[in-house]
């Protein structure tokens, strides 16, 4: 029983495309690792945002009523931005930016 003989040009092509796959599945992971870290950052910063003394009227809010719209384009009492710094805002056009080049 004989082993068959390959080519290398045929072992390296095998060899390039394990390569090119390997590195297509890494990427993918750090950018789904990227877009994690972004999203749990935002998170964070939000919660930090919430938990100061000038945002206790949005706090109150959302605890009072969870069915009942805060946004004043829905009939509520606060915009869009209300109680939210620049470094959040900052941070979310980051995630969205990071989230619409991931997609």
């Amino acid at each position: 029983m004989r082993i068959p003989h390959i080519p290398f040009s045929e072992i390296l092509h095998f060899v390039e495309v394990l390569a090119i796959v390997g590195a297509a599945t890494f990427a993918a992971f750090q950018l789904r690792a990227l877009r994690l870290h972004n999203s749990a950052d935002l998170t964070l910063r939000l919660g930090q945002e919430l938990d100061t003394g000038v945002n206790q009227n949005l706090v109150d809010a959302l605890d009072a009523d969870s069915t009942k719209p805060i946004l004043t384009k829905s009939g509520g009492l606060f915009t869009g931005s209300a109680g939210i710094s620049a470094n959040t805002k900052r941070s979310m056009t980051s995630t969205e930016m990071t989230s619409s080049r991931a997609a």
